[in-house]
């Protein structure tokens, strides 16, 4: 419910890291271990999410294979 009031980079950023807090409140709550390849995951969880709340909007949309698709009706596509 509060996530749907939030804009849609924010709220994925704090889903995407969800994995994270579960790992951390479990190592400091109910003493679990963190071996390597779960420290490695979760760096790179929290360097995604870095890096969706840093890069600029722009740089987003520009990436290659993230164009839009046409608009149907579109006045370009219009012959008349």
């Amino acid at each position: 419910r509060a996530l749907s009031k939030l804009p849609a980079t924010d709220s994925s950023v704090i889903v995407a890291s969800e994995p994270l807090w579960a790992a951390g409140f479990a190592s400091l709550l109910l003493g679990e271990s963190l071996d390597g390849s779960k420290a490695i995951g979760g760096g790179l969880i929290l360097a995604g999410c870095i890096a969706n709340a840093l890069l600029p909007e722009s740089l987003v949309s520009s990436a290659p294979g993230n164009e839009s698709p046409p608009v149907s009706g579109d006045a370009s596509e219009r012959s008349s």
